[in-house]
C-alpha cells in the first residue's frame, strides 16, 4: 500500500510551476467582501491531468493572499482549506483576515487555493439552471428515516441524480477534481512562492481530509500542518459515515439541557427538566412524518416542515451554538403549530450552492459502487445506531456515491492503519470534545496514523474550534505552533470562555486579548 501511494507521488513530471501571477487590483466580487485586511489576487496555471504525461494541457487556479502586517517579514506562506469539499471558501476568508493572521504567528502570508472543480475553475456542474439545480438537490435531501418508503424512494432519486451527472456538460471534469489531485495543486503553489519548498497548511472539516492526503503523499514535505475538525479519512475513502454521528445524540442532548439552564435565551424554556425537553421535541420529530405542517413565506412559495425539514434544520443549528437561541424560537413554533414563528426562524433555506461539488469530490474519491441498496445495509445501519434521528440524514450520501459514475484519477486510497506516515514536521490535530459531525475520537485516529502527531482537545460543543466556543487557550496553543513550532502536551485539553447557550461565541474577546498578549493589532 505504501509502496502506491509512492508511485502516486511520481505519476507523471508535473508542469514545473513557473509563478503566481498576482493582479494589481482584485475583481469585485472580491473587494465588496469587505475584508478586514487587505487581500491580494492572483492565479497559477497548473496540469489539468496528472495521470497525462503527454499533454500540456492546464487550469488556472484563483489564488487569494492576505499578506503580513508592513514591516514584517513573512517566515512562510500558511496555505488554508476551509472544508465542503467544495467551499471556495473566500467569505470565511475575508471576514476572518485579521484573526487568521493572529491565529497564524502573524508572520506568515495567508494564502487561500479555490480548489479544482469548484467555481469556475474546472468546474464541475450537473445543471445548466438554477431550475434544474433545485430539483437535483430535492433528490438527494430526504431523510433516509422519513418514512417506511423513504430509503426506496433515495435510492432512486440519487440514481436519476447520478445519472443526470454523469450526461452533464460538467462530465468531461468528473475524473479530474479528487483529492489527492488538489494535494497536488497545492504542492504546485508551494513550488510558485518559492520559499523553502515545504508546505505549511491548516485545513478544517473536509480540508482535514485534504491535510492527510496532503501528508501522504508529501510526508518530507510537511514544513507544518494544522488539521481542525477531523474527518475520520480512512472512512471517508470508502464512502462510509460510520463514527460520524458518535456525538450528534450527546450535543443534541446538550442543547436540551443548556437551553433549560438559560432561559432568557431560550424559548423552550418552561416548567420541565432537560430530559423532558429532549422527549418533547423527539416526539415532535416523528408526529411531522405523518404530520407535516405547511409553511408560507412573504414572497409567495412554500413547504412542507416535515421530518427532513426539521431534522436539516436541527443538524445544521448543532454545527454552531450561536445559533441555538434561533433554533429554540424555531421549535417553539413548531410545538405550539405557529407558522408564523417558523417562517421567521428558519435558520438554513435551500441552497444548491457547492451541491454537485460535493457529490464529485466525495463521490470520486471513493471506488465503492454497489447496483444494489442492500449492499450498504450494514454501514447504514451502523450509522443510525450512532444517531437515530440525524445519522438517517447519511442515507442519501451513501446511495449518492455508490452509484456514482467518476472516478477519481490517481487511484488514490487510504493506508492500513498498520502504516504511520512520518512528515518531515509533526502535526498538531485540534478536536472539540463535542463536535456533532467530526468526533474527537476522529482527531485521535487520525493522529495514530501520523508519527509524532498531537491531540489538542478544545473543551467546547460545534463544529471545528472556530465555530465552538472561544476558547482563549486553545488560540495560544495553535499560534504557538505556528510562530515557533512548538506542539502542546499530549493530553492537552483547553477549556472555554463562554457558555453554549448565547448568541456571542466570545471570539472577538479572545483576539483581542490574544492580540494585546503578543503586541500585535487586531482588526474586527
Amino acid at each position: 500500500m505504501l509502496s502506491r501511494l509512492l508511485q502516486l507521488s511520481v505519476l507523471a513530471p508535473a508542469v514545473v510551476a513557473r509563478g503566481i501571477v498576482w493582479e494589481s487590483s482584485c475583481l469585485s466580487e472580491v473587494t465588496s467582501l469587505n475584508s478586514t485586511l487587505p487581500i491580494v489576487c492572483g492565479s497559477l496555471a497548473v496540469p489539468r491531468d496528472y495521470t497525462n504525461n503527454t499533454s500540456n494541457e492546464t487550469l488556472v487556479l484563483p489564488i487569494y493572499k492576505i499578506p503580513v502586517a508592513n514591516g514584517t517579514t513573512s517566515k512562510h506562506s500558511v496555505l488554508l482549506n476551509f472544508g465542503g469539499p467544495g467551499n471556495p471558501g473566500l467569505s470565511s476568508f475575508a471576514a476572518n483576515a485579521s484573526a487568521l493572521q493572529l491565529l497564524l504567528g502573524g508572520d506568515h502570508d495567508v494564502i487561500l487555493v479555490t480548489p479544482r472543480g469548484v467555481g469556475g475553475n474546472l468546474d464541475f456542474s450537473c445543471s445548466q439552471t438554477d431550475a434544474v439545480a433545485t430539483l437535483h438537490a430535492s433528490w438527494t435531501t430526504l431523510n433516509g428515516n422519513a418514512s417506511n418508503v423513504a430509503e426506496g424512494e433515495l435510492w432512486a432519486t440519487t440514481g436519476l441524480y447520478a445519472d443526470a451527472c454523469k450526461q452533464s456538460p460538467g462530465a468531461a471534469n468528473g475524473d479530474l477534481i479528487g483529492t489527492a489531485f488538489t494535494a497536488r495543486d497545492f504542492m504546485q503553489v508551494v513550488e510558485a512562492l518559492d520559499e523553502d519548498g515545504l508546505i505549511y497548511y491548516h485545513g478544517f472539516s473536509y480540508g482535514t481530509v485534504l491535510g492527510m492526503t496532503i501528508a501522504a503523499l508529501f510526508p518530507d514535505k510537511i514544513g507544518g500542518m494544522v488539521l481542525d475538525g477531523n474527518v475520520n479519512v480512512y472512512q471517508y475513502y470508502r464512502n462510509s459515515y460510520v463514527g460520524q454521528y458518535l456525538d450528534t445524540d450527546k450535543v443534541f442532548s446538550l442543547f436540551c439541557s443548556t437551553c433549560i439552564a438559560t432561559p432568557r435565551l431560550c424559548a423552550l424554556a418552561h416548567n420541565q427538566s432537560s430530559a423532558e425537553l429532549e422527549n418533547d421535541l423527539l416526539a415532535l420529530f416523528y408526529k411531522l412524518k405523518s404530520h407535516p405542517l405547511p409553511v408560507f413565506f412573504p414572497d409567495g412559495l412554500g413547504g412542507l416542515a416535515d421530518y427532513t425539514y426539521i431534522t436539516n434544520q436541527v443538524n445544521s443549528a448543532l454545527y454552531e451554538p450561536t445559533s441555538w437561541p434561533g433554533l429554540s424560537v424555531l421549535l417553539a413554533g413548531l410545538l405550539a403549530g405557529n407558522t408564523t414563528l417558523v417562517t421567521e426562524a428558519s435558520l438554513i433555506t435551500t441552497s444548491n450552492a457547492g451541491h454537485d461539488w460535493l457529490s464529485g469530490i466525495r463521490c470520486g474519491d471513493n471506488r465503492v459502487r454497489v447496483s444494489e441498496p442492500s449492499a450498504l445495509n450494514s454501514n447504514i445501519s451502523a450509522t443510525e445506531a450512532e444517531s437515530p434521528i440525524f445519522g438517517s440524514d447519511a442515507v442519501s450520501f451513501y446511495y449518492t456515491c455508490a452509484q456514482w459514475s467518476f472516478y477519481a484519477k490517481g487511484n488514490f486510497s487510504w493506508p492500513p492503519g498498520a502504516v504511520r506516515i512520518r512528515t518531515a514536521s509533526p502535526v498538531l490535530l485540534v478536536g472539540n470534545l463535542y463536535d456533532p459531525v467530526t468526533p474527537l475520537v476522529n482527531a485521535k485516529s487520525n493522529s495514530a496514523d501520523l508519527e509524532g502527531s498531537v491531540v489538542l482537545q478544545n473543551d467546547g460543543i460545534g463544529h471545528t474550534s472556530v465555530l465552538s466556543q472561544a476558547s482563549l487557550c486553545t488560540a495560544r496553543a495553535i499560534r504557538a505552533y505556528w510562530f515557533n513550532g512548538t506542539l502542546p502536551r499530549p493530553g492537552t485539553s483547553c477549556p472555554v470562555d463562554v457558555p453554549a447557550f448565547s448568541l456571542d461565541n466570545g471570539w472577538e474577546t479572545v483576539w483581542k486579548e490574544l492580540a494585546k498578549e503578543v503586541g500585535e493589532t487586531y482588526y474586527p
